[in-house]
């Protein structure tokens, strides 16, 4: 169990001290071999792979620890893909890059994550394509490369899990990133579309709305800021009048 494995590790972080401290480091990265059989400890064995040069083996070793993981320890995983990333990075595999950034979005989808598949998206012209791949994914749940056109390369990695049908659209990230590109007719389309049947709607900042908003549509952000005025104001206490 989680316990066992983790006082096991920290047990022979110390063996593994004492090798390298006698001059004994030849024994530490078979040691680790036997580690990660036994509790799992695979992001160590990988650490030290990588700084040993040995990529190939490295990468073998992280879809054998994955597969062998599985869905138990969601953060060894995450530190296992993150591991990988490092050696695609090494190589200079720009487009495997790529896909990383975006398996991990598709994992955990966030506005950082966003960011970051923007950024590497390797080859000039590239952006367009795989953004409306990720734009997808949020609003119907279907994984961009289903689509003839995606351009990066297979990870190599389990396939994530796909989002619940009771996730979909994904509105929050959705007008986060119609903010953070300035388009405001967006916004206002996935504002309206998640307040479908709604007689309020929590769970987002409408301030932020309002505020990507209002030079282009006006009269849209004064009906948010007086609704959520008169919000705080039927809260009946002297600071929320002072927010309204």
């Amino acid at each position: 169990d989680f316990t066992h494995s983790y006082e096991r590790d920290r047990m022979s972080d110390w063996i593994i001290h004492a090798l390298r401290e006698s001059g004994r480091t030849n024994e530490i990265i078979p040691l680790c071999e036997k580690e990660a059989e036994k509790s799992g400890s695979y992001e160590r064995l990988v650490k030290l792979l990588i700084e040993a040069g040995r990529l190939n083996e490295a990468e073998q070793r992280i879809i054998e620890g994955l597969r062998t993981i599985g869905t138990k320890r969601q953060g060894n995983a995450s530190i296992l893909r993150g591991q990988l990333l490092k050696i695609r990075s090494l190589q200079k595999n720009k487009p495997a890059v790529a896909a990383l950034k975006v398996d991990e979005f598709l994992r955990r989808p966030s506005m950082e994550a966003f960011q970051d598949c923007q950024k590497n998206t390797g080859e000039k012209g590239l952006w367009s394509r795989i953004r409306k791949g990720l734009l997808d994914f949020l609003e119907t749940g279907t994984f961009p490369w289903e689509k003839d056109d995606w351009p990066l390369p297979a990870t190599g990695l389990d396939q994530p899990d796909k989002p619940r049908s009771s996730d979909l659209p994904m509105f929050h990230l959705l007008i986060d990133i119609a903010i953070h590109e300035k388009q405001p007719e967006r916004v206002l389309y996935w504002y309206d579309q998640s307040r479908k049947g709604r007689e309020v709607w929590f769970g987002y900042n409408e301030y932020s709305i309002a505020e990507a908003v209002k030079d282009h549509s006006p009269e849209r952000a004064i009906a948010i800021w007086k609704k959520l005025a008169e919000r705080e104001i039927a809260q009946v206490n002297p600071s929320a009048y002072e927010t309204a």
